[in-house]
């Protein structure tokens, strides 16, 4: 944990005049702070609903502005049409399997008591015989998830992001919308036919008043497939309808989150082949033929370049959006892995599991949830666990620990590495 993380991103500064400032230095905002200050043998103390992401609190007697009171935050979770409810009691934990149906999304309730997450931190200006107590519960981000099987499959990439948030310190909460093959269009309601998606997405919005990150994820083919299909083409097909979508979205959001991430879903496994045919199975070059039941398929892009045109169509949205939008690469994290490690930390399904070379396992969850924690806390997620799965006993649901380290270090250095291009 760095020394920002180590103070919750918080710090105190004294501004003469007997005037004293708490600074939030976290992108998501703090709620139900209650300060204390110790100044000339003189006790002041204020309760301080809401500061917001790096913005500051600045005590001014009577008149101190306490922030927004914030409403209770609601972790609902949407499947498909339905509220998710998840009966605990179903987990069978000889064999590491998850009884209920379905196996995806498998956000497991939280329990924890705020009691637990309490934190006093002490601010000792020693200079002008000040001190500060600040005590607040740690409760973390609130973050929405608008996603798809690649983003909630298995344990989900949500759940992992949580737990992985509460080992660095804070009990983020999260609310989520699942639906298998809904992309921006989709949650934005511009396709014909997917109005239910689209009302799903609407409940998730409306289900908090406030959310500091709200992420979609778009389709892995959405920003690729081509009128032409050939090889090189740039007549993108769902381009202008994706990108209609997302300023949708962004507009209903608004004045509801703090900041808006766009999820750049990861590639298939072998590449994209011409016009949403099936997934290629197995490695190849542009302009590889692929046999299947007698139909011919072109590989038109690689693992790489897919995943390069994917990042790259993400920020150009972000750039048309505007600074409260953000790309998580999920892409790059999931390309720089195979190309460092290989089959070693595959984070695709295999056939024999029920895969179809695109459809990731957790260790796919794991590198997005590690990505997501390094952009919204600012810290590398080295050194962290393993969140407890509930579908570690089936095909593709563990991760190992050495496995998860490689996972920490380069998706550290893949966020790292992306802050420069936005």
């Amino acid at each position: 944990m760095t020394e920002k993380n180590m103070h919750y991103g918080i710090q105190a500064k004294w501004y003469g005049f007997q005037k004293i400032g708490i600074y939030n230095g976290n992108t998501f905002e703090l709620n139900n702070l209650d300060v204390l200050i110790l100044k000339e043998q003189k006790c002041y103390s204020y309760h301080i609903n809401t500061i917001a992401a790096h913005s500051e609190w600045i005590e001014n007697g009577v008149e101190t502005d306490s922030g927004e009171k914030r409403k209770e935050f609601h972790s609902v979770g949407y499947f498909e049409g339905k509220q998710r409810i998840i009966d605990t009691k179903l987990f069978n934990k000889d064999t590491g399997i998850y009884e209920g149906e379905p196996h995806d999304a498998l956000v497991w309730p939280d329990t924890d008591a705020d009691e637990k997450w309490k934190k006093e931190l002490v601010f000792q200006m020693e200079e002008v015989h000040v001190q500060v107590r600040i005590r607040f519960i740690a409760r973390g981000p609130k973050v929405a998830f608008c996603g798809h099987s690649f983003t909630g499959l298995w344990d989900s990439s949500y759940y992992y992001f949580r737990e992985l948030a509460k080992m660095g310190g804070w009990n983020a909460r999260v609310a989520y919308s699942y639906w298998g093959g809904t992309g921006i269009a989709h949650y934005a309601g511009l396709v014909e036919g997917c109005e239910e998606r689209a009302e799903q997405c609407e409940k998730l919005i409306n289900s908090n008043e406030y959310y500091d990150y709200f992420v979609v994820a778009g389709n892995s083919n959405e920003a690729v497939e081509t009128y032409s299909g050939e090889i090189g083409a740039k007549d993108y097909k769902q381009r202008p309808r994706m990108l209609q979508g997302a300023k949708i979205l962004h507009d209903k959001i608004h004045g509801k989150a703090g900041k808006m991430i766009l999820w750049a879903p990861h590639a298939y496994q072998y590449g994209y082949l011409q016009s949403m045919a099936p997934k290629p199975w197995r490695p190849g070059m542009p302009g590889d033929v692929y046999d299947k039941n007698g139909d011919d398929y072109i590989l038109t892009m690689t693992t790489e370049e897919m995943a390069r045109v994917n990042a790259e169509w993400y920020l150009k949205m972000t750039e048309t959006l505007g600074k409260d939008t953000e790309v998580l690469p999920v892409c790059l994290g999931y390309w720089e892995l195979r190309k460092q490690y290989g089959l070693y930390v595959n984070p695709y399904l295999s056939p024999e599991e029920g895969g179809d070379y695109g459809h990731q396992n957790n260790i796919g969850n794991y590198i997005a949830a590690c990505l997501l924690y390094a952009k919204v806390f600012e810290e590398s997620p080295e050194g962290l666990g393993i969140p407890v799965s509930h579908t570690f006993g089936m095909p593709g649901g563990k991760v190992t620990q050495e496995q998860a380290e490689i996972i920490q270090q380069v998706s550290w250095n893949v966020y790292n590495n992306w802050k420069k291009t936005e």
